[in-house]
């Protein structure tokens, strides 16, 4: 269960971390 919960929440903060970076190079761009 702990081992699922972990894994869970390990995507969710990559898939943030890959949301705020893709954001922050757009606005790099300009």
């Amino acid at each position: 269960m702990l081992i699922g919960i972990a894994i869970a929440a390990g995507a969710v903060l990559l898939c943030t971390c890959a949301y705020v970076v893709t954001r922050k190079r757009k606005h790099a761009r300009g």
